[in-house]
C-alpha cells in the first residue's frame, strides 16, 4: 500500500465560492481525479475511495483559543491530542513542551526502519517512508531527529 500524506497548514476547505476560495475556481486535474471529479471545497467531508480519503478536522481538538501551527502539526505527526495534554495551543514553532512529543514517536516512525533516518528528496532504496517538508534541499538532508532538533523548539 501506498500513503501520500499531504499537509498544509493555514488551509481549511473553505466555501464552494470562486470569488472567495481558491480551491473553487483551481484547475487542479490529479485532486479533481482522486476526489471523484468534486473539488476541495467544505461540503464534500468526508469522502472516501478506493484511492483517496478526504476528512475535515476540527483543529481546536476540544481545547478553547486559536488553533496554532506548532501544536496542530505535531498531533498529525504524533497521532496525540498534544493541545489537550498541554492545555493550550502553541506555535509557530513548538516550545520545548510540543518538541518532547516530537521527539517521544511520531507516526512515520511506525512505518520506517528503526534508525528512524528520513531522507531528501528520494527515499532509500530500503527506506519504507519518507518526509519532504517545504524546505530547501541544504535544510532537508539531515536525520529528522536532528531537524527537529535545529528548527523545532521556541527557547
Amino acid at each position: 500500500m501506498h500513503l501520500l500524506f499531504l499537509f498544509l497548514d493555514g488551509i481549511g476547505l473553505g466555501t464552494d465560492d470562486p470569488s472567495s476560495n481558491p480551491f473553487a475556481r483551481a484547475h487542479l486535474p490529479n485532486m479533481h481525479a482522486l476526489l471523484g471529479g468534486r473539488l476541495l471545497v467544505a461540503g464534500i467531508t468526508p469522502y472516501h475511495s478506493e484511492r483517496a480519503s478526504l476528512l475535515s478536522l476540527d483543529t481546536c481538538l476540544g481545547v478553547d483559543g486559536v488553533p496554532q501551527s506548532a501544536t496542530g502539526q505535531a498531533v498529525l505527526l504524533t497521532g496525540t491530542n498534544i493541545p489537550a495534554a498541554l492545555g493550550y495551543h502553541y506555535g509557530p514553532k513548538p516550545n520545548p513542551a510540543v518538541a518532547e512529543f516530537l521527539r517521544n514517536g511520531q507516526l512515520f516512525d511506525l512505518a520506517d526502519r528503526p534508525d528512524h533516518h528520513y531522507s531528501y528528496p528520494a527515499a532509500a532504496e530500503n527506506q519504507l517512508s519518507a518526509l519532504y517538508p517545504a524546505q530547501p534541499p541544504i535544510v532537508c538532508a539531515r536525520p529528522a531527529r536532528q531537524l527537529i532538533d535545529l528548527f523545532a523548539v521556541d527557547r
